[in-house]
Order: C-alpha cells, then structure tokens, then sequence
C-alpha cells in the first residue's frame, strides 16, 4: 500500500468516493437518518 498526501485537485475524487461508501455501506450498519446525517455533513467546504 502506499500512502500519498492529498492535493486540492483531488477534492472532487475524494468527495465521490466517501459519499459512495456512506451511500452503500453505512445503511447497511446505520439508520437511514445517521446515514443521511454522515452524508450531509461531509461537504465540499470542509477540505
């Protein structure tokens, strides 16, 4: 494995892969509210 700092031109495909894996893992573990709740709070503005 190999481990790389995170650019600004990532942003769009880190965004994209951990709403992905709220969207199909957490309802899985979760509540739909917990899971919508994660989704929210996790924005383009917090990076």
């Amino acid at each position: 494995m190999r481990y790389v700092s995170a650019a600004s031109g990532m942003l769009d495909g880190i965004y994209n892969v951990l709403h992905t894996a709220i969207k199909t893992i957490y309802p899985q573990y979760y509540p739909k509210e917990v899971v919508c709740f994660f989704a929210n709070t996790i924005a383009k503005n917090i990076f």
